[in-house]
């Protein structure tokens, strides 16, 4: 289940709007979507690694601070 982290937002991955088709990253299955709330967009990774352990965790998309 995404968790937007600007806002907090919790739901269901149909709740968030999907930009693009999901894709995959070493064993994640990454997901590049849109808080419903808020509306900042964010990459949520899901997976479970070799060992067995499941993973998700999400982060904020966008530009860089300057140095």
């Amino acid at each position: 289940m995404p968790r937007c982290p600007s806002c907090g937002y919790e739901g269901d991955l149909s709740s968030f709007t999907q930009l693009r088709e999901p894709w995959k990253y070493n064993f994640y299955t990454v997901y590049r979507l849109r808080c419903p709330v808020c509306s900042i967009i964010l990459n949520y990774y899901v997976g479970v690694s070799p060992k067995g352990k499941k993973s998700s965790f999400s982060f904020k998309v966008g530009s860089r601070s300057k140095k």
